[in-house]
């Protein structure tokens, strides 16, 4: 065996070491940020040893330990003197430790450049700790985000895309076989539960729902704009006029209205005006379980995405790992043969009387519920975390395959001393 073969058994062979990098992290209330604590724990699982770093936050401790996950709270707000404190930590993790960012998120690091020139700042500073970015979306964005991202993109090891569309895009301006990246999407950040009929109608009694000819639709996600709610709004208000009896459960937290007083006033408009207040149960900042219990309680999920559906809507994927039916949309971001991948229903994105006809439809008969739910139940596609940790395993040992072959004779590049 030669010495390259040695040192490439040993890096399969070595556990990996991972500082996970994200900018909320539970218990506060984000979605990238939910989805790196089902990463982490998934990933903790197949005995990858995992610490996370995020931000400081009051009333939650600065260190951690929890589901096997070493969570640091240390950034001051992902400012520039926040970067000696990440070094700190990646020397504490040691050589060959792969450092891995989460970017966007919920609160955007607080629209702080540091975060954007980090990955270069490792490279740099700590060779010998390959770094990963997982872009959380992209084509989506404006043109000037794309231009702050592009740094991260650059200086990174590795690129993970949780969207084809924006791994292709991306392909288009980096040659893939010199700017390595990986295609892993995002799994239910909810989990999946099992309820029985008492409970089923326990829940529904809850929400108003007292009769077996009422139905009960569920929307779960921020109101923002590119969300779709106000049309959703708009189309349950012309399916009840036209005799169906239903209630809504909205599921959401209402941090970012608060931040958009503009938006928020459309949106009290628009819910007086369709006299929503008498027919929708707001449920603010539900714990995973009680967001699953709801889902399953319902009878039709609705997701109306401006752009579309994709396989990087979080609040969708919580709907099928909960068997519930998804009446979602079709659009510029969704991508070919989705309907059939993730067993979904769709209608054309901007289209109100396509969503108002087809809700009203699905509503009046049980029987394309049903038809719908056990297409969600078979779809071929629809993402488990044991499998998106394996091949997020997989891009970790090719970032810290290049790192070797970058330094082969040290053996700093396998995590063996500093």
């Amino acid at each position: 065996m030669t010495s390259s073969d040695r040192r490439t058994s040993a890096l399969f062979e070595r556990p990996i070491r991972v500082l996970m990098i994200v900018d909320d992290f539970p218990p506060v209330l984000c979605g990238v940020g939910d989805y790196t604590d089902s990463l982490a724990r998934s990933l903790a699982n197949q005995a990858v040893d995992v610490t996370v770093a995020t931000k400081r936050t009051a009333g939650l401790s600065e260190r951690e330990q929890r589901d096997r996950l070493d969570i640091r709270r240390l950034a001051e707000g992902w400012v520039l003197s926040d970067i000696p404190r990440i070094l700190k930590l990646v020397d504490e993790l040691g050589p060959g430790a792969v450092v891995h960012l989460q970017y966007f998120s919920k609160s955007g690091y607080n629209h702080r450049p540091m975060i954007n020139v980090l990955p270069a700042v490792l490279r740099i500073a700590r060779p010998s700790n390959p770094v990963v970015v997982t872009m959380h979306g992209f084509h989506e964005h404006s043109y000037k985000y794309r231009l702050r991202v592009a740094p991260m993109l650059i200086a990174a090891g590795y690129r993970v895309f949780v969207h084809a569309l924006d791994r292709a895009m991306i392909s288009r301006w980096l040659n893939p076989q010199t700017f390595p990246s990986a295609l892993i999407p995002i799994g239910s950040n909810i989990p999946t539960v099992e309820i029985t009929r008492r409970e089923r109608d326990e829940v529904r009694a809850g929400l108003g729902v007292h009769s077996d000819h009422t139905a009960l639709a569920v929307f779960f996600g921020d109101l923002r704009p590119e969300k779709g709610f106000s049309a959703l709004l708009r189309s349950l208000r012309e399916v009840r006029s036209s005799g169906v009896d239903l209630r809504l459960a909205l599921l959401t937290d209402m941090d970012y209205l608060r931040k958009v007083p503009v938006y928020a006033g459309e949106l009290d408009r628009l819910i007086a005006e369709t006299g929503a207040t008498e027919w929708m149960k707001v449920l603010e900042r539900l714990d995973g379980y009680s967001v699953a219990r709801t889902m399953r309680a319902s009878d039709l999920a609705i997701f109306p995405f401006a752009s579309g559906a994709c396989e990087n809507r979080g609040s969708l994927l919580a709907a099928l790992a909960n068997n519930v039916p998804v009446l979602t949309t079709r659009g510029p971001s969704t991508p070919r043969n989705f309907e059939l991948d993730y067993g979904v229903e769709t209608v054309p994105a901007g289209d109100q009387r396509a969503l108002s006809d087809r809700i009203e439809a699905l509503l009046r008969n049980p029987t394309e519920i049903r038809i719908l739910q056990r297409k969600a139940a078979s779809a071929p596609k629809m993402p488990r975390w044991g499998a998106i940790a394996s091949g997020m395993i997989s891009v970790y040992r090719a970032a810290l395959a290049a790192q070797q072959s970058q330094f082969p004779s040290s053996s700093v590049a396998m995590g063996i001393g500093r």
